[in-house]
């Protein structure tokens, strides 16, 4: 089944929206991805470290509080 998940991922991912190379390590990147999954409008966090690929799916609401909470601590409110 998660097989089956991550093969409807890569059949979906329409554009990115930005790509960020971690300052640990050159190796790992962060994708923010517009994707589209069941007729709706997702954000895809796509971590990409070495081998190893991890999905965090948001919908507008998710998006926009983690998006808050990074500005807040980007501002130094947090």
């Amino acid at each position: 089944m998660l097989s089956d998940y991550k093969e409807e991922l890569k059949l979906i991912e329409n554009r990115v929206l930005g790509f960020v190379e971690c300052k640990d390590n050159l190796d790992d990147t962060l994708e923010v991805l517009e994707s589209i999954i069941f007729n709706t409008k997702v954000l895809d966090l796509k971590a990409i470290n070495g081998d190893m690929t991890t999905h965090i799916i948001l919908d507008e609401i998710s998006a926009k509080e983690i998006g808050e909470t990074l500005i807040a601590w980007a501002n130094k409110e947090l």
